[in-house]
């Protein structure tokens, strides 16, 4: 059985099956970890809130500094690193920010 370092090795031409549904169905529960772990460009920017070329703009420019993996012309997102950038943007009550 086909192990996902070993697809994740394979480069570019594996790369296009690194979605959560595909992990899933080819590892069964072992891909689930990774699966749960990573998000493409379209799931992280859903998860975010904020539009694609949002995440596409970051990447080219690094204002915002999201950490991503790519694999020949998949970008992933670790699910963990946005739930820190996320938390990295908090403001609290009285902290400033936007008038509410």
């Amino acid at each position: 059985m086909t192990s996902v370092k070993c697809v994740i090795a394979q480069g570019a031409a594996a790369a296009k099956h690194l979605t959560p549904w595909y992990i899933r169905a080819k590892f069964g529960s072992g891909g689930d970890e990774m699966a749960q772990r990573y998000l493409n460009t379209r799931e992280a920017a859903k998860y975010l809130g904020i539009s694609k070329q949002s995440l596409a703009n970051d990447r080219c420019e690094r204002r915002w500094g999201l950490p991503y993996l790519r694999i020949g012309r998949k970008v992933l997102y670790d699910i963990e690193e946005l739930d820190n950038f996320l938390r990295s943007r908090r403001i609290a009550p009285g902290e400033g920010g936007a008038a509410s």
